[in-house]
């Protein structure tokens, strides 16, 4: 084969195997005592806590993932708690990155075929959690690398026969269903809904071995043998005292009184319960002599069942500056809290990397040719002659040093390449690659450098790469932007930095010294190099949303986290009214507004009066008589009728209430809808968190034509599938 046929036939494979890297890795594992092992007295109770990780890998967008929901299952053990205190789910002010979406984590022991998956849940103690990171703003995982999105608190008994062992298996099982539908294990990424791979978790659970009081050796392995082992204090052979004053007292004061106590408060407080659902949306605008016009803001109230919030935004004001949020109502005035507003700062990329080569070294000083003419003078004629000679040598010069460049030119594009091909990690992700073994001409030693900072910025590993070195590395070293110097252990590792350190790795300066084994050889600069950000675009789109976000700021109250509703009221309801007014530091006034009515729904439902169904509805239903007169309407069958697509709620309008309504279905038990087609807002035939994530997007991003039709006008689904009409009551 020729060699342009090879290189051509390498080419052709590198473009078909790159095709398959343009889709996202998605993957769900776990992380902590997988593997290992739990040991405890026989019949003991066993605890231990797991972490769910999500990797994002071969992402060929700029976008993180926006939201997922896990299901998860436990064999041979009890799944007690599962919460995202501590994780990339949390609350932003709590560590993590939600900020204004959507949370629901539970446990569960109850299971059901979830939408688009299986029953992998059945008859296991599970859990389940769905969590959207923004509803306002573009807030993602990171494109590449991993997260905890979840963590998880199991309890298993030991085994009864002392050494005796038991296999537990914990894993991402769809159908595990909470309060709403079965959950499958999905994610979204750019408003699509991705299926992860799934991994599991198994750990053994042994009951330990019990030291024989009576024999001889040490049988639990505590080193200690007999009379000596604590164990054996009550043993006759070994105790002074029976210990008769310790037993008997344990647990009789406490069992009956704590139990029980609190049921009877939760029946007297469903007496005057709240609204299912409230909500509503009110803006803060500054006032007419405001030296600053472009201000703006709102405040949002949502209230679901006995859990009630509050936001006030702003937008549009100094940044880095404080403001005093206050509420009014009724002469009644109040200090709510206060706002610092976002600066325009961008966090420093996690990833730099770049090219090490060799210094360049000093050309000598090149030769006078003027004294070795005085010399050798000679006749004009000859002079003349060898002024032509002269001639024809630079041109043959300029062609041999033009035909060298070239050749070195093409040599260098190719250590480029390969130097391009290492800092991806060495070559496809399968692991192979066409070198083009002979086409290296150049022996120049070279390099690479990549640096990669931990979430929190202050830890950092590093991976040096060399080629062509002739004598061993001796050192390698760091130089920061600040001219901190940072001596590398070898050429992989790790290192801590400083607060601040982290904004002076782009373009900082990685040093390779090498040192010949001979006695008494110094250490020489070998390869040197700068390392800059990795993901270049997306630092500069992060700066632009940086920018766009200066001047913006929030506060929130919510229930959840035992805050107060401001003046004292215990509904949002109340609010209505209330005068919020937003001051800078000075006590002048830039934003105020009147909290307009709120909408309420008691059950997903409007609770103003629903139109009669018309003569064509009817002909699809019966009326059914009810006690105490009345009737209701039942559907016959499931069937196809107009609708609104994005109208979960099914008001006539696509609004705020539709996606709450969409998750209060799938999370909270809010009760099937009128028209199933309504909430499937891609349709994709499947209804999950992909599709309330697609309604706010087209409602708030200005992503039109994002809903696909019928919107926004009524009509029928242009696509056949499971989802139909049914559960109406009139």
């Amino acid at each position: 084969m020729k060699p342009y046929h090879f290189r051509a036939l390498a080419a052709l494979m590198g473009i078909l195997i790159a095709g398959h890297c343009l889709a996202q890795d998605l993957d769900l594992s776990f992380d902590g005592t997988c593997a290992g092992e739990l040991t405890g007295d026989a019949g003991s109770v066993q605890t231990t806590s797991l972490d769910c990780v999500l990797a994002t890998s071969n992402n060929p967008t700029d976008g993180g993932v926006q939201a997922w929901s896990i299901s998860v299952a436990a064999e041979g053990a009890t799944i007690t708690n599962i919460t995202t205190d501590g994780t990339a789910g949390a609350e932003v002010d709590e560590g993590g990155l939600r900020n204004m979406g959507f949370e629901k984590s539970e446990t569960t022991d109850t299971s059901g075929i979830a939408a688009g998956g299986n029953n992998d849940c059945e008859g296991l103690s599970g859990a389940v959690s769905a969590i959207v990171l923004s509803f306002e703003s573009p807030v993602t995982l990171d494109p590449e690398g991993s997260a905890v999105v979840a963590r998880i608190d199991i309890e298993v008994g030991a085994p009864d026969g002392p050494g005796d062992c038991s296999t537990v298996n914990v894993f991402y099982a769809d159908g595990c269903r909470g309060a709403g539908q079965p959950v499958r294990n999905s994610v979204t990424l750019n408003t699509a809904t991705f299926i992860p791979e799934t991994g599991s978790c198994s750990f053994s659970v042994c009951a330990a071995q019990v030291e024989d009081c009576d024999g001889e050796g040490d049988e639990d392995g505590n080193g200690l043998a007999d009379c000596e082992d604590p164990a054996c204090a009550e043993n006759p052979a070994c105790a002074d005292d029976g210990g008769d004053d310790d037993n008997g007292d344990n647990g009789d004061d406490d069992n009956g009184d704590d139990n029980g106590d609190d049921n009877g408060d939760d029946d007297d407080d469903d007496v005057d319960a709240p609204p299912r659902f409230a909500f509503g949306r009110s803006g803060l605008s500054p006032p007419e002599d405001a030296e600053n016009e472009d201000a703006s803001g709102s405040v949002r109230l949502v209230q679901v069942r006995d859990r009630a919030s509050m936001h006030v935004h702003v937008a549009g004001l100094v940044p880095g500056a404080v403001y005093t949020v206050s509420a009014s109502q009724n002469e009644v005035s109040e200090e709510i809290g206060s706002i610092t507003t976002r600066e325009a700062t961008v966090r420093p990329s996690r990833c730099y990397s770049g090219g090490l080569s060799a210094p360049e070294e000093e050309e000598p000083a090149e030769e006078e040719p003027a004294e070795e003419a005085e010399e050798e003078p000679g006749d004009e004629a000859v002079e003349g002659g060898g002024a032509g000679d002269d001639a024809d040598d630079a041109g043959d010069n300029a062609d041999d040093d033009a035909g060298d460049d070239a050749d070195d030119a093409g040599d260098n594009a190719d250590d480029a390449e390969e130097d391009d091909n290492d800092d991806r990690g060495r070559g496809w992700r399968w692991g192979w690659r066409w070198r083009g073994h002979g086409r290296r001409s150049s022996s120049d030693p070279s390099g690479s450098a990549r640096v990669r900072l931990n979430r929190s910025r202050s830890e950092a590993t590093y991976r040096v790469t060399v080629r062509r070195l002739e004598d061993p590395i001796a050192s390698v070293r760091l130089i920061l932007n600040d001219g901190t110097a940072v001596e590398l252990e070898g050429r992989r590792g790790s290192f801590e930095l400083a607060e601040g350190q982290a904004e002076t790795l782009n373009g900082a300066v990685v040093e390779v010294y090498t040192q010949a084994e001979e006695e008494g050889a110094e250490a020489t600069l070998a390869l040197s190099g700068e390392v800059n950000s990795c993901y270049p675009r997306l630092d500069r789109m992060r700066a632009r949303i940086a920018a766009r976000r200066a001047g913006r700021g929030s506060l929130r109250i919510d229930t959840r986290r035992d805050d107060e509703l401001p003046l004292g009221v215990l509904e949002v309801t109340d609010l209505e009214g209330a005068v919020i007014t937003v001051a800078s530091a000075d006590g002048t006034v830039v934003l105020s507004g009147t909290i307009d009515e709120l909408r309420t729904f008691g059950h997903g439902r409007r609770d103003d009066d629903e139109e009669a169904p018309d003569d064509e509805a009817l002909d699809v239903v019966e009326e059914v008589a009810e006690d105490g007169g009345g009737a209701a309407f039942k559907l016959l069958e499931p069937h196809d009728a107009s609708f609104v697509r994005g109208d979960a709620n099914d008001d006539g309008v696509v609004n705020l209430s539709d996606p709450i309504r969409v998750l209060s279905m799938l999370f909270q038990g809010g009760g099937n809808l009128y028209c199933e087609d309504s909430a499937d807002a891609n349709d994709d035939g499947v209804i999950n968190l992909t599709d309330p994530i697609l309604i706010l997007r087209t409602l708030f991003d200005g992503n039109v034509g994002g809903i696909i039709a019928p919107y926004p006008y009524r009509g029928f689904d242009p696509t056949p599938d499971e989802l139909l009409c049914k559960d109406f009551e009139g």
